[in-house]
């Protein structure tokens, strides 16, 4: 719930120049590509080619007192939902143990994240300053998949924007920018009628 609800506010709050959208990451849930495009090609349906990003990682801001440890339980990928009900007993109850098989998945899953991510700033293994991972995986958002199917097809470019930095300041991209905007003052809203749009509206009244 806290993804979806961030991810439905904050892509609102995006910055527009021209076709060129500037799109807060939502930080949504991540599935394999191929599952990811079949949920949202159901919901665009089969004439709307899906697009996704091609990340082989993403980001994840780990905070000052947690674990490289936890940042691995969280990004492990048991086989089973029972394994991933075992690692989620563990996030939540640090003095619970894992079997051995899991114990293995977390731990290749951690060496992964340190290999990718030299110079973390680690005392004892636990972060003691914010920093930006790169969580090594071959998985998409969902959310940005959606959002990047829907307006890509319409001429649109998006990109997505790191502002978590703003986001946990209560902001969000609008909030990071001061973008200046130059009117079309050939073009006076206040005359303009479009009678598709507008059938009750009489300019001639």
């Amino acid at each position: 719930p806290y993804s979806a609800g961030r991810s439905c506010f904050s892509m609102v709050n995006m910055q527009v120049a021209n076709s060129h959208l500037m799109v807060p990451k939502p930080f949504g849930p991540r599935m394999k590509r191929v599952d990811a495009e079949k949920i949202v090609k159901k919901i665009v349906g089969p004439k709307i080619p899906v697009k996704s990003l091609p990340d082989t990682e993403f980001p994840f801001w780990a905070f000052p007192g947690i674990s490289l440890e936890r940042v691995a339980q969280f990004f492990a990928q048991p086989d089973t939902l029972a394994e991933r009900a075992q690692i989620i007993n563990k996030i939540k109850n640090t003095t619970a143990s894992l079997p051995s098989a899991l114990q293995t998945l977390v731990t290749n899953k951690k060496n992964a994240i340190t290999a990718k991510n030299p110079g973390m700033p680690l005392s004892g293994g636990v972060f003691n300053a914010w920093y930006r991972l790169n969580i090594p995986e071959n998985t998409v958002d969902i959310i940005e998949t959606y959002m990047l199917t829907v307006l890509s097809n319409i001429g649109c470019h998006v990109h997505f924007v790191d502002d978590w930095y703003y986001h946990v300041g209560w902001g969000e991209a609008h909030c990071g920018t001061n973008a200046k905007r130059t009117p079309h003052l050939d073009a006076k809203w206040w005359e303009m009628y479009d009678p598709d749009r507008d059938v009750s509206y009489k300019p001639d009244a």
